[in-house]
């Protein structure tokens, strides 16, 4: 099967699903037939990233992609992050763009993703070399820890979501309650890599409100589903893609308890979530899609002026 007939099937489904068809519900495949068509136009459209992603540099892909979803990018604390050298990002994860946008705003081109074992993510195969895939439910961690820590051993960045599941979006559902319970893996994969830096990321800003307070997401009674619903509507309607998602990184956290590495993480990103909420144009850095644009008192580390060229293309 090819990609893009790969992809309709696995969207029709996943969409029939955030619409409530899930677990055998009688009509499933009536939802996934009315479904088709707008599933296999977001798939063509997956598919070309698809191929951005297999053949630029990863922060140009990441950029590109940015722009194609008509996505902004605002990034703040960029002089916090130390420019070379073994990186753990640990994010919240509020889905749609915000690997995209941590990829575009960090700009280093060895970044690798831990990732659910979804199909879809599969069926991404120019993404694929970029993904540490977790693997079934109820398999052994340690195969993905060891996948991380080695990555970090060679000097990499590996970005970590360690709800492992898709987090409420703080600027349209508030930011209370905006993390889910974080795994305490970021402890281990600490011991395992003891020279890598752990970065705290906030992300915020990646659903649109607009789609958000759709009437027909009120077809979901929970606030999870009715973001799915919103993403769902937000992917379908091109009216419902600008966004301008936020990005805030924190300075390394250092920290002998390891039993407390995974609080500290969560405190940090949720102080950097409030402060996101209070950013202004002139406090940050606005990332376009083919040039970095330095807002802030601080230049970016490492750098002679303001402006940050993007990725060179191979």
């Amino acid at each position: 099967m090819n990609q893009v007939a790969l992809l309709t099937d696995i969207l029709a489904r996943e969409g029939a699903e955030a619409l409530g068809w899930e677990r055998g519900r009688p009509g499933g495949w009536i939802a996934r037939t009315l479904l088709r068509p707008a599933a296999r136009r977001i798939a063509r459209e997956f598919a070309a990233c698809d191929e951005v992603f297999a053949t630029r540099a990863l922060p140009d892909a990441a950029r590109w992609s940015l722009e194609h979803f008509s996505a902004e990018l605002e990034v703040a604390g960029l002089d916090r992050v130390p420019r070379r050298g073994p990186i753990l990002l640990v994010a919240n994860h509020p889905g749609l763009t915000d690997a995209a946008g941590l990829i575009a705003a960090l700009d280093r081109p060895d970044v690798r993703i831990v990732a659910a074992d979804y199909p879809f993510l599969h069926a991404m195969r120019g993404l694929g070399p970029r993904f540490i895939f977790l693997g079934a439910s109820g398999t052994s961690q340690l195969r993905w820890i060891r996948a991380v820590a080695r990555d970090l051993r060679h000097g990499g960045v590996v970005l970590l979501f360690p709800a492992g599941r898709l987090e409420p979006d703080p600027a349209v559902l508030g930011r209370d309650d905006a993390l889910l319970p974080w795994s305490d893996s970021v402890a281990l994969i600490a011991r395992l890599a003891p020279a890598a830096q752990i970065v705290p990321v906030a992300v915020t800003g990646v659903l649109s409100t607009r789609a958000f307070g759709q009437p027909l997401t009120w077809i979901r009674r929970t606030r999870r589903d009715r973001q799915r619903v919103a993403t769902l509507l937000q992917m379908i309607d091109a009216r419902y893609r600008r966004v301008t998602v936020r990005v805030a990184f924190g300075a390394p956290i250092v920290t002998q308890a390891p039993d407390l590495l995974v609080a500290a993480l969560a405190t940090c990103v949720r102080d950097l979530l409030s402060d996101a909420s209070e950013w202004k144009q002139s406090a940050s850095t606005r990332l376009l899609p083919s040039l970095v644009r330095e807002a802030s008192p601080a230049p970016h580390p490492g750098s002679s002026d303001s402006a940050q060229p993007g990725a060179a293309i191979p």
